[in-house]
């Protein structure tokens, strides 16, 4: 009779960018994901890509459009993440030689108007900006002893009842 061993992780759940961390710079992933340390600047577009993120969570969060203005929850959805980006100190973001707080609202009001521009038709969405975790399987059945986690942006069924997981991109210049 054999016994099962407990292996205590130094992280509760494992995503998908901690592993790409991981295998990538182990000594970055220990920093962040272990010892939570987070002192780097962010640049212009992850600062555009997260107000970006706080907007269409804030668009999305109502799952009836029955009866909704939805230039209104458009504009709602602008505000909020203006609203992310003129509360967030300038001591944060590394704006570089050629960028400044001006021209990086301006381009978060282009990418917001783009989007809007062309907005993917969603038939029925689940679940918008929330963590899942699960437990993995090897493919004897034997659970793993760290659980994957991801936030998805959006899980959309389609109109053939499948679903799709959602990850939107924000970027600086559009082709």
């Amino acid at each position: 009779m054999s016994e099962e061993k407990t292996i205590q992780m130094p992280v509760d759940s494992l995503s998908y960018s901690g592993l790409t961390q991981l295998l990538r710079n182990p000594l970055i992933f220990k920093l962040r994901y272990i010892l939570n340390v987070y002192d780097g600047k962010i640049g212009v577009s992850g600062m555009i890509g997260r107000a970006g993120h706080e907007a269409l969570k804030i668009y999305y969060a109502n799952t009836d459009w029955k009866g909704v203005n939805r230039n209104g929850a458009r504009d709602l959805a602008r505000e909020t993440g203006m609203e992310y980006l003129m509360n967030f100190s300038d001591m944060g973001i590394k704006y570089g030689k050629t960028s400044n707080r001006e021209a990086m609202l301006k381009a978060y009001t282009k990418a917001m108007d783009f989007y809007f521009a062309e907005e993917p038709e969603y038939h029925k969405w689940h679940f918008v900006e929330e963590k899942l975790t699960a437990e993995l399987k090897t493919s004897e059945g034997k659970v793993l002893p760290l659980p994957a986690s991801g936030v998805p942006d959006l899980i959309h069924e389609r109109k053939d009842g499948k679903y799709e997981i959602i990850d939107t991109k924000f970027t600086k210049y559009f082709t």
